[in-house]
């Protein structure tokens, strides 16, 4: 919204404090019903919310649209979460959860950036560039390291 709508820092970041409180929500319900209901119910109905959500947000038009829409993913995705904390966690014993808990967290961030990876792969061949990941990568580290972009 930011660079499409033309909205500042400040507007954009209130816009999608939504998003956030969604998050939260989906993960406190789904906290509540995971012992009765189970961790793979939860984490289904989690992740279809999340791809209803992000359809929405995808499809529709305007910032309204878009917000609604990642909010509601973002209920599910928060479900989702929690559903696989607490599967992961469940499976090992009560000294090796710390260790399970980092490579949970290291594994979503991983997952999270691949799928970035993949997803900016057809922007760059619509846009017929020709230069590499090494060099992208290059210029992104440039850009975030200086003032002056």
């Amino acid at each position: 919204l930011q660079h499409h709508q033309g909205y500042g820092a400040l507007r954009t970041g209130l816009l999608f404090l939504p998003v956030a409180l969604a998050t939260i929500v989906g993960a406190q319900v789904a906290g509540h019903v995971i012992g009765t209901a189970g961790g793979r119910k939860v984490a289904v109905i989690g992740l279809l919310i999340a791809a209803v959500g992000t359809g929405v947000a995808a499809l529709g038009q305007g910032p309204v649209t878009v917000v609604v829409g990642i909010s509601v993913g973002a209920a599910g995705i928060g479900a989702a979460f929690v559903a696989s904390s607490a599967t992961a966690l469940g499976q090992v014993a009560h000294h090796e959860a710390g260790t399970a808990s980092g490579l949970l967290s290291t594994f979503h961030e991983f997952g999270a950036a691949h799928v970035v990876y993949r997803l900016s792969l057809p922007g760059d061949v619509v846009a017929h560039e020709t230069i590499s990941i090494p060099e992208k990568a290059r210029k992104a580290l440039h850009h975030a390291t200086t003032c002056n972009g």
